[in-house]
């Protein structure tokens, strides 16, 4: 072999390595984890190089490089060194654009926040269907934009103990969801959604969620004290499905739907409500209503839940259903709801108001709503349902002067007072319910053949999780409550 070849092979080989070898910043390095150990808001000083710094060297780790470096190296995770509360106050929104995983150090001691005063600052925004993101264990407060002030979800996010509070969608046309704008697949669990608010009359919605054709699943999680002008103080449900299991929406406040709007302007939604509670939700609109829920193009089903003391400025105290809406009840109490809040004398149905569409009740209550018109809790007008509405029996409702009950009604209760434990306790579950006394007419007058729910599955539990029917081989009780079998389960909730 030639000499000049020979010599210059070392030189070859090592040419060839340093050219396979990735440029830093433009592969991605595998996943790591990245230590946040700063409350300043600064950017990696080389995203990519797989080091979390935001400046050569220096080794200070901020969130936001922690999420740059992330971005980078997909499956990362991200965790908090700092101890006790802090608070990371955002100059701008953080993009998170890959796989990863950040957990907090506790809601109450990791607190993100996306500094409201500023323009335009939303504190999350996942823009990519495929990314996946697991948030938990953090506050996310004070951010503000258009399409969700705190989160913008278009990828699929799991919030994990998370409180979502004090965010705002305040800024351009449309503005919709507070606290969270959702088109991809959001699960929440464990956490709370609390005083989000999205302002500025008939063109937005969802002070706490505002889900356009995603899904959305709520499991153990409370969304309290959100408030828009417009559609849905707690969620507005513009297409796709939103589920909520063992769940609360209380004090919540919109034009309509006061704690939940269901279909949009123009489009279906499709909303599943299980062993949950919905509670103390305004509607405040003087011409249509829906305190508790408004039901418009979608369908709505509830199974083992109660409505209690919504209300309405106009119809509908309880639900609300519209248009081509279907609402189906299965062991459901609706009891002490309000219509006509304002007492201006428009307004009917204290728990149910049926202007179009189809309202499906089996084996629920129905009693101990109001009409307000007089302004005085003891001498309102008993209200307890307006419109026709179809009766799948077993069915106890106090008082039907307002409507008319059709379709299977052989076996309903009517003109009797379910004797009801008020208030609301969580009576061992992990949301308030409505207890039954000992000699209501309730108990053991569901369905013969055992209560079941629009599928025709039957329903084995009540409300709290408590066995039904109790006893077993007995008929279950008629509403979310099954006397006489107690459980102490932790109150999540509280």
């Amino acid at each position: 072999m030639n000499r000049t070849i020979i010599k210059a092979l070392p030189i070859l080989v090592l040419v060839l390595i340093i050219l396979s070898m990735p440029k830093s910043g433009n592969a991605n390095p595998a996943a790591a984890t990245f230590i946040v150990d700063s409350n300043a808001d600064a950017g990696d000083w080389n995203p990519g190089d797989g080091i979390c710094e935001t400046a050569n060297g220096n080794h200070v780790c901020t969130l936001r490089a922690a999420v740059q470096e992330a971005n980078a190296a997909p499956g990362s995770t991200i965790i908090f060194g700092l101890a006790g509360s802090i608070t990371y106050l955002l100059t701008s929104q953080v993009a998170l654009n890959a796989n990863m995983t950040i957990v907090g150090n506790g809601a109450a001691n990791t607190i993100i926040d996306g500094n409201g005063s500023v323009t335009n600052n939303r504190v999350f925004t996942i823009s990519s269907a495929p990314t996946v993101v697991s948030i938990s264990g953090v506050t996310i407060r004070n951010g503000k934009s258009d399409l969700g002030g705190g989160i913008h979800n278009v990828g699929h996010l799991l919030l994990n103990n998370v409180i979502v509070m004090n965010n705002a969608a305040t800024i351009g046309n449309p503005r919709s969801g507070g606290g969270i704008w959702n088109s991809g697949a959001l699960t929440i669990t464990q956490s709370l959604i609390n005083g989000n608010t999205a302002t500025i009359p008939f063109t937005g919605g969802g002070g706490g969620i505002y889900n356009t054709n995603g899904t959305v699943l709520l499991d153990h999680t409370s969304l309290n004290g959100n408030t828009t002008d417009f559609l849905g103080g707690a969620i507005q449900v513009d297409g796709g499905i939103v589920s909520l299991v063992n769940s609360a929406i209380d004090s919540n406040t919109a034009s309509m739907g006061g704690g939940i709007f269901n279909g949009g302007i123009s489009s279906s939604g499709i909303l599943n409500i299980t062993s949950s509670g919905i509670f103390s939700n305004t509607a405040t609109s003087g011409s249509t209503g829906g305190g508790g829920i408004y039901n418009l193009w979608g369908t709505a089903t509830l199974v083992n839940s109660t409505l209690y003391l919504n209300v309405a400025n106009n119809n509908g105290g309880g639900i609300y259903n519209d248009s081509s809406g279907t609402t189906g009840l299965y062991n459901v109490t609706i009891a002490g709801n309000y219509s006509d809040w304002d007492s201006n004398n428009t307004g009917t149905g204290g728990g149910i108001s049926r202007q179009g569409g189809t309202v499906n009740v089996r084996n629920s209550i129905v009693a101990g709503n109001y009409d307000y018109s007089n302004a005085c809790l003891t001498c309102s007008t008993a209200d307890d349902c307006k419109g026709t509405i179809n009766s799948e029996d077993f069915n106890l409702v106090q008082t039907t002067s307002g409507c008319s009950l059709v379709g299977s009604t052989g076996n309903n209760i009517t003109g009797v007072v379910p004797q009801l434990s008020y208030p609301p306790a969580y009576n061992g579950g992990s949301t308030l319910n409505l207890a039954l006394q000992s000699t209501s007419q309730a108990i053991d007058a569901g369905n013969t053949g055992g209560c079941r729910d629009i599928l025709g599955a039957l329903i084995s539990v009540d409300q709290r999780g408590s066995r039904r029917p109790f006893p077993n081989g007995g008929r279950c009780d008629i509403g979310a409550f099954e006397f006489g079998n107690w459980i102490f389960l932790p109150l999540i909730m509280r």
